[in-house]
């Protein structure tokens, strides 16, 4: 009877507090291999036992993917610090590179904030529209219900000859 990701990943997580980290490698491997995806807390430990048995390319690789998942400065400094040391390429991050991974992770949020950020200025400019339409076409002074609607402080507008003054 085979066991399933669970109790894999609970063997190989108890292999791995007990220092058998080259019997906790293969279960974290399959692990990857069968599921597609791992926790940052595997990928760490990947990269801890790969960096430990000397594969310094395994490392790198399962610290970019937990980078990919999790961008951080600090694993950023490990993988070009490994790099650097083995004479490794392709793991260099830049600025842009930082800022690319959480644009990709929070694009949805920032695109909802722009949305919302529009429709309150839209809304900041038809209300605009309508008190300076409505104090064209009333004259005499405003009642300050609608001042405040319009989101003005509390104070009147009067109106001479079209022109729209505070009071």
């Amino acid at each position: 009877m085979g066991a399933t990701s669970e109790q894999r990943l609970h063997r190989a997580d108890s292999l791995f507090v007990n220092a058998s980290y080259i019997d906790a490698l293969p279960l974290y491997e399959s692990l990857l291999q069968r599921l597609q995806s791992a926790s940052p807390a595997m990928l760490l430990r990947m990269a801890f036992i790969e960096e430990g048995a000397g594969n310094y390319t395994k490392a790198l690789y399962y610290l970019n993917l937990y980078h990919l998942q999790i961008p951080n400065a600090a694993v950023a400094l490990k993988m070009q610090e490994l790099a650097a040391r083995y004479n490794l390429l392709g793991y260099e991050f830049s600025d842009l590179d930082y800022f690319m991974i959480w644009y990709d992770r929070y694009y949805l949020y920032l695109a909802i904030g722009i949305l919302l950020l529009n429709v309150c200025i839209f809304l900041i400019i038809v209300l605009r529209k309508e008190r300076e339409s409505l104090c064209q076409s009333v004259t005499g002074v405003v009642s300050s219900f609608f001042c405040r609607y319009a989101g003005i402080a509390q104070f009147q507008i009067q109106c001479h000859a079209g022109n729209c003054s505070p009071a």
